[in-house]
């Protein structure tokens, strides 16, 4: 990572503007001590065998051990087993939070926890900021779901998508402009903007965005796609809702949700992770699916830095096992193999 770093400093955006990158602190996550006693454990971490809470500062406030699975994020973890029943939500600290009244695979999106049914069809899902939980049975097998706010939106097996408020009461959703797709592959949702978007595919496949008016979920603008996804696609929004990202074969899609308007990076290797970061730079975090042996057989990957003007991004290679990207307040947090990594970028 602090070659990743290194390089970003050393050839920055081609622009006349340079992108200047401020490392905050890097953590081993495995062998730093646990501190405690923070009032902000806002970071939360996980590879294969540990998993916790970093502070803002970087200490370690809780550190537990991967059994089997974990689903956890900023407000709380749910560690489980091989058979997920009796699931039990947990505080960041580690103490008892609530007893989640349904068994089944959990995850979170965002704060909002999440739990699929062995069927795929059958959601529970958290609402409201006191724990409570709704069950809902969707159409079709559940394939995504982001939350955001008080919005939560899920894609289907059999192309479309369900939105469902605050309470998780359900929302109309009008004029699905993909009657031939078999799969909805991606989902995202801003809830500030009131917008939510869908990737449809193999067949036509597109990007569609909805406005949400009064409690009306309506299509209002339409993207087709070069290449029909066979499998999960990278989307999200980015700039206060301003813009969206979207995987598209080799390359990114930069769409403006106002008028459509698109840029495009080639990308070497599959996205996993988008995050949108202040004055308009874009990072995405990609990830190859073969294991190199001339790099000890861990996995290609790439973080990208563009700034969506058309100007060429800026690449930093590197291999690992397992990578994660998010923002914090605007700045990047970065895992890379049991140690996580905290820095802004600017453009000067």
């Amino acid at each position: 990572m602090a070659l990743t770093t290194a390089y970003l400093l050393v050839f920055p955006v081609p622009t006349r503007r340079e992108l200047v990158v401020e490392r905050h602190w890097g953590v081993d996550v495995a062998s730093a001590p646990v501190v405690g006693g923070a009032a902000d454990p806002a970071i939360p971490f996980s590879f294969p065998s540990v998993f916790g809470y970093l502070s803002r500062s970087g200490s370690v406030e809780y550190r537990g051990s991967v059994t089997h699975g974990v689903a956890l994020s900023s407000a709380g973890f749910v560690s489980y087993g091989r058979t997920p029943d009796q699931l039990v939500l947990q505080n960041p600290d580690g103490t008892y939070r609530a007893t989640v009244p349904f068994s089944g695979y959990p995850h979170f999106t965002g704060d909002r926890l999440v739990v699929s049914g062995a069927g795929g069809s059958s959601v529970s899902f958290s609402v409201g900021s006191d724990d409570r939980f709704v069950s809902r049975e969707l159409p079709a097998i559940l394939t995504s779901v982001q939350a955001d706010g008080g919005l939560t939106v899920m894609g289907t097996l059999s192309g479309g998508i369900e939105v469902f408020g605050e309470d998780g009461e359900p929302l109309r959703v009008e004029g699905l402009a993909e009657p031939s797709s078999t799969v909805t592959c991606a989902v995202a949702v801003h809830a500030p903007s009131a917008r939510v978007a869908a990737v449809y595919g193999p067949s036509d496949p597109a990007l569609v965005v909805y406005r949400i008016r009064d409690s009306e979920v309506v299509p209002e603008l339409r993207v087709d796609l070069s290449t029909g996804p066979a499998g999960p696609v990278a989307l999200g929004f980015v700039n206060n809702g301003e813009q969206i990202i979207v995987h598209d074969g080799p390359v990114i899609r930069i769409v403006s949700t106002r008028d459509g308007a698109q840029e495009t990076a080639p990308v070497l290797q599959t996205p996993r992770a988008i995050a949108g970061i202040r004055e308009g730079l874009v990072l995405v975090l990609s990830r190859g699916s073969v294991a190199d042996p001339q790099r000890a057989f861990r996995t290609p990957a790439e973080i990208m830095v563009s700034d969506a003007s058309g100007t060429t991004p800026v690449r930093a290679g590197f291999a690992a096992d397992v990578a994660f990207l998010f923002t914090l307040e605007d700045r990047p947090v970065l895992g890379v193999d049991g140690r996580v990594l905290h820095f802004s970028l600017e453009l000067e």
